[in-house]
């Protein structure tokens, strides 16, 4: 039951997704300064499913897949671990789609975390000011969501499992480029 319970199996929509996240890449380029590492987030897929996907791209592959978490109010109404709405407003405690570029690490209220900035007007530019990070939360770990089916909601963030978010942030830490979908 665990492995097909996390296991992301659309491996059709990430090559679809990839192709999207490089064609928005080359747009927002100049503000790539990270080339190493890619980050694609399909929050399409159920939270139950390893839906965070760490790409090298040097080498272009895959190099890490987690969990991942989404906003409370980005809840479907009739199943918590799907996410079917999106914001950039204040308070909204929604997620953000589109692309963003990473910045830097600091230290707040879940540790050291990844400040996040949207590169899209009007769809997620607001994602600084809303303070929207990758952080650690205790409601992504394997043990949380086998228990609950699902993963738990953040304010908005992409909150990752406390064992494996500073090995994701120190990858991707200073401007790469992250491409969050549905």
């Amino acid at each position: 039951m665990r492995k097909t319970m996390f296991n992301y199996n659309d491996t059709d929509r990430l090559d679809r997704l990839k192709l999207k996240a490089e064609e928005a890449a080359v747009k927002w380029e100049d503000k790539i300064t990270n080339k190493d590492y890619a980050v694609i987030i399909d929050m399409k897929a159920p939270s139950y499913q390893k839906r965070f996907f760490v790409f090298d791209c040097k080498q272009g592959k895959l190099i890490r897949q987690h969990h991942v978490a989404h906003g409370v109010n980005s809840n479907s109404p009739s199943d918590r671990a799907r996410a079917t709405r999106f914001s950039n407003k204040w308070m909204s405690k929604q997620t953000s789609l589109g692309a963003f570029v990473t910045g830097k690490t600091y230290y707040g209220k879940h540790g050291r975390s990844l400040n996040l900035h949207g590169l899209e007007k009007g769809v997620n530019d607001n994602a600084f000011k809303r303070r929207v990070v990758i952080h650690k939360a205790k409601y992504v770990t394997d043990g949380f969501i086998l228990r609950n089916k699902r993963a738990g909601n953040s304010w908005g963030c992409p909150a990752l499992d406390p064992a494996v978010c500073q090995t994701v942030i120190d990858l991707i830490k200073g401007g790469a480029f992250v491409y969050v979908a549905y």
